[in-house]
């Protein structure tokens, strides 16, 4: 019962960080409440948004920094730059899950700093957690907020005392924090239509089903050009649905197809190939990504659990991590696809092109019906300037779907 209501209420999937990570965060929760009993546990979460709100925080560590994705800011800079020179209308931008309000206040500096008037920035930030979301309203940061550390054009967006960084007033008063989930049915709850959405590493809680609702959601609030970005895993999730890839390298930015308008954004682009069709709501590849055949019985779940953190790693950001344990995992197992695929995916985002064109391309033989490896070894070609290669693989991707439909 709890399952189905974290499930219900945040759309979280046990086996997308551990089914034995959740329940040991649950069990920790209910002995902080002297509790033994699953039924009056579930009685007092179910009554009080302010326990439940403790679980989620328990279970969902929020990891954020300014300035995350430093790929994404650039983006950001010359979308700004385009989108003002022929419209001259106020930018609407959602960030879900905000968590403690580095991604939003980050965006919102670098429109300040590329010249955007305030009076034309409006953004909404968005996350299930109130604690999270207090934190971000004061806007208050220590030292581990600035892993990336603060571009010198920046800082002075910044107020310091007592090593504290204080974001100004003028920041802070162009973002309007909401509490609210992706998938409740009040959302959203902000603007009907936002330029720009960064919903980075929220799919990946998500069961393919919430994923499907997710994505529809997100692209129903979009502009007719509007810009998606997501995390560095996620980004095969809506590939091969209504969106294709703006091709700047690193961003991991997709805007919807078939615009009607003239796309603003084509920033460094290579040849833009044939795009994929819209999807089907079917899943095209057999191997989901975390259900993973076990080595032998006695590894198996010790396997399991390393690709998820590889994973959750890879989307965090920390990509040495990640390949560290992609390689030990492949040491156990070397006939998995889905790790090659992780692999491929963190050698992509760490400009290693050759690494990431092989492990694909070992994804594939493994598995010739993986829809994210074609995707990716296409995007992959693309930057490498193939676009007669990318074409190619595009249309072997596109083959995947049409017979997904028969």
């Amino acid at each position: 019962m709890i399952e189905k209501m974290l499930k219900e209420k945040i759309g979280l999937n046990y086996d997308s960080i551990g089914r034995k990570n959740v329940e040991s965060a649950v069990s920790m929760h209910m002995k902080k409440h002297g509790m033994t009993s699953e039924k009056d546990y579930l009685e007092l979460i179910s009554a009080s948004d302010k326990h439940f709100e403790e679980l989620t925080q328990a279970v969902l560590v929020p990891e954020t920094w300014f300035f995350r994705y430093s790929e994404s800011f650039a983006f950001l800079a010359q979308y700004a730059e385009k989108y003002l020179a022929g419209h001259p209308r106020p930018l609407h931008i959602l960030s879900i899950p905000c968590s403690s309000g580095e991604e939003p206040y980050s965006i919102a500096m670098t429109l300040l700093n590329s010249g955007v008037p305030a009076t034309l920035i409006h953004i909404d930030a968005a996350d299930v957690s109130g604690p999270v979301l207090k934190k971000a309203e004061h806007a208050v940061y220590g030292p581990n907020s600035f892993r990336a550390g603060i571009p010198e054009n920046l800082q002075r967006f910044f107020l310091i005392k007592n090593e504290k960084y204080e974001v100004i007033k003028q920041v802070k008063e162009l973002v309007k924090f909401q509490k609210i989930s992706i998938l409740d049915h009040n959302f959203p709850a902000g603007s009907p239509h936002y330029n720009l959405i960064f919903c980075r590493n929220l799919l990946i809680y998500f069961s393919p089903e919430e994923q499907v609702k997710a994505i529809a959601a997100l692209a129903g609030m979009l502009t007719s050009e509007g810009i998606l970005f997501l995390g560095h895993v996620e980004s095969g999730m809506v590939s091969r649905r209504d969106f294709e890839s703006v091709k700047f390298p690193s961003c991991f930015a997709f805007r919807k197809k078939n615009s009607q308008e003239t796309p603003l954004v084509e920033l460094h682009q290579t040849p833009a190939a044939k795009p994929l069709r819209a999807n089907t709501g079917k899943t095209l590849h057999k191997t989901q990504r975390f259900n993973i055949e076990p080595a032998d019985a006695k590894t198996g779940h010790d396997s399991d659990a390393m690709l998820k953190k590889a994973a959750a790693l890879a989307d965090s950001g920390n990509l040495q991590a990640a390949e560290t344990l992609c390689l030990q995992y492949l040491i156990r197992n070397k006939l998995n696809p889905v790790a090659y695929y992780i692999l491929g995916v963190v050698n992509l985002s760490s400009d290693r092109l050759t690494e990431a064109e092989k492990a694909f391309s070992t994804a594939l033989y493994l598995d010739p019906g993986y829809y994210e490896a074609l995707v990716h070894l296409a995007l992959l070609k693309e930057r490498q300037g193939k676009s007669a290669e990318a074409l190619r693989i595009r249309k072997r991707a596109d083959k995947l779907m049409t017979a997904s439909k028969t």
